[in-house]
């Protein structure tokens, strides 16, 4: 319908992003996570253990998964799980807990 497909968004380096002294806030960021506000998040009544499950070409996270105390799962896509925790960016780790 459109003809020819053009490349409108394409990836590009970014150094600039990476540079604490340009980009303070979001160069290097870290979270405390309230563990009702993850579990609310999910679904779940409570959240023993959370992992990255899936990521994208470029590391960034996609995909979390949740495990409750009695094992139950759930799992949202990472556009859901940083609107819901109000996270910066796709590119995180989840630190192990008593980090």
């Amino acid at each position: 319908m459109w003809g020819t497909a053009i490349p409108y968004l394409t990836n590009v380096q970014d150094p600039w992003s990476l540079d604490i002294f340009l980009n303070p806030q979001y160069a290097h960021w870290q979270r405390v996570l309230i563990q009702k506000d993850v579990a609310t998040a999910f679904n779940l009544p409570d959240v023993a253990t959370l992992a990255i499950t899936s990521r994208s070409a470029s590391n960034a996270a996609t995909v979390i998964t949740a495990t409750s105390s009695t094992g139950a799962t759930a799992t949202l896509q990472v556009g859901d799980f940083k609107t819901k925790l109000r996270l910066p960016s796709s590119w995180f780790e989840i630190a192990p807990p008593g980090y």
